[in-house]
């Protein structure tokens, strides 16, 4: 996220969608695993036309540190799904997040 501009955050890279629009989509996905898992779970609700990065970024932190509840979970339980299969299309959020505390060096 902090390597595209703000002035490009509007731009549609493909399917008519933008890429503030993508960003929310992770986190709405994030999400329905989070409470398919945990019910009670509070996870953050963004509109994607109007969420601001920083909203976008402290959503995609704190969906991090429940899906990584999620995982231990249904790892607990490895014959109820299967791991690779969640594990690939989950791999792909999890890699969207720069935190504020990474240099570009890390």
């Amino acid at each position: 996220m902090e390597l595209c501009p703000e002035d490009s955050f509007e731009l549609k890279p493909g399917k008519g969608k933008t890429i503030r629009s993508n960003f929310v989509h992770i986190i709405w996905s994030r999400g329905q695993r989070i409470k398919e898992k945990f019910a009670k779970a509070e996870v953050p609700e963004l509109d994607w036309k109007t969420a601001s990065r920083e909203q976008i970024r402290e959503a995609l932190i704190s969906t991090e540190a429940q899906m990584n509840e999620v995982f231990a979970k249904r790892l607990a339980k490895p014959d109820r799904f299967k791991p690779m299969t969640f594990f690939a299309y989950m791999i792909a959020t999890r890699h969207t997040i720069v935190r504020k505390s990474r240099s570009p060096s890390e």
